[in-house]
């Protein structure tokens, strides 16, 4: 008898908002989805290093709308 076993990583991410209890984004992407994903969306980093890439894209995202509202936030404060 021979056994074979696959072994697949899968990423899991979780988006959720403290502000918000009840908001949660939840996707898995295994190796094989993400074959797609960079053909599909031109990805340029592999497996392993999309994660990080991943939340370091996220963070920029983050900042982005904190400094846009803070220059909102500004131009009503006069």
């Amino acid at each position: 008898m021979i056994a074979c076993l696959l072994a697949f990583e899968v990423l899991k991410i979780q988006l959720t908002r403290e502000e918000d209890p009840f908001l949660l984004h939840s996707l898995e992407v295994t190796e094989e989805d993400f074959q797609s994903l960079i053909v599909e969306q031109s990805i340029r980093v592999d497996f392993g290093a999309f994660p990080l890439e991943l939340i370091e894209l996220l963070n920029k995202c983050i900042e982005c709308k904190v400094s846009s509202t803070l220059l909102l936030e500004g131009a009503f404060a006069s």
